[in-house]
């Protein structure tokens, strides 16, 4: 039996940090009047990775005193129910 090649993680982001994206662009549109097209969501820390992601912002609208941002998840090579959505 040959032995598969190995390769490289695709690397995502969780629910959780898919999450704290969308809520960090909507608070900035709600206090600053602005729509941002990526955010910086700081992660925990780590011994492998950088200490902060940048993800893109699908969509943000602001209507009055509220705002709703959407970031759509990229989990990588470790997908689950949540991706894509």
């Amino acid at each position: 039996m040959e032995k598969e090649a190995k390769r490289d993680l695709r690397r995502g982001y969780t629910t959780g940090t898919s999450a704290a994206a969308a809520a960090k662009a909507a608070a900035f549109a709600l206090l600053s009047g602005k729509r941002v097209r990526v955010v910086e969501v700081t992660l925990p820390p780590s011994r492998r990775g950088p200490a902060s992601i940048k993800i893109p912002v699908k969509s943000v609208s602001i209507n009055g005193a509220s705002a709703t941002a959407v970031v759509v998840k990229d989990g990588g090579d470790d997908p689950d129910v949540t991706n894509g959505a």
